[in-house]
């Protein structure tokens, strides 16, 4: 799949997963899920998506943020962890 398709599927999934953002008592999680970067849900642990972007293709300094988790206290901070990680 191309790059722009991919990047089209994650943008409309992201878009479901911040209508989500809005109702979840804590903050989101960018983390990985099976090789996967993912948003885990930081209130139940649940996964709120879980992209087609393989972990390997990051920066070695971006996978060590994603084993940890980066938390995303605001909207801006969602869309930009989203942009920056899986673009």
């Amino acid at each position: 799949m191309k790059k722009t398709g991919l990047l089209r599927r994650f943008a409309a999934l992201a878009l479901c997963a911040q209508l989500s953002f809005s109702a979840a008592a804590a903050d989101p999680v960018l983390t990985v899920r099976d090789g996967r970067v993912a948003v885990r849900d930081g209130r139940n642990g649940g996964w709120l998506y879980v992209s087609e972007i393989p972990e390997d293709m990051l920066p070695a300094r971006d996978r060590l943020l994603l084993q940890t988790g980066l938390e995303l206290p605001t909207r801006a901070d969602y869309t930009s962890a989203i942009e920056d990680f899986c673009s």
